[in-house]
């Protein structure tokens, strides 16, 4: 969804409709993909049926690119010491 907002985003300024909010919707888009991935890794770890590399495996699927892994690990690191992930 994220990306089809980012397209769609292109997409009218390729039209010629700039949007003065451009910035709040990719960080409120941002804000909620972490909250479900971070969700979604914590009920994996959670279930303790997995290894820590398996988990990264799986986080490195759900957030292939680079520039978003990098932009996601660090609000990630504290949510995780906080349930006992190391």
């Amino acid at each position: 969804m994220k990306r089809q907002l980012i397209k769609g985003i292109q997409l009218q300024k390729s039209r010629g409709t700039a949007y003065s909010n451009e910035k709040a919707l990719l960080d409120k888009a941002n804000e909620i993909a972490d909250r479900v991935v971070l969700k979604l890794i914590k009920d994996e770890y959670r279930s303790g049926k997995i290894s820590a590399s398996r988990l990264a495996q799986i986080l490195k699927r759900l957030v292939p690119e680079p520039g978003e892994l990098k932009r996601f690990c660090p609000k990630s690191k504290t949510p995780f010491l906080k349930k006992g992930c190391s």
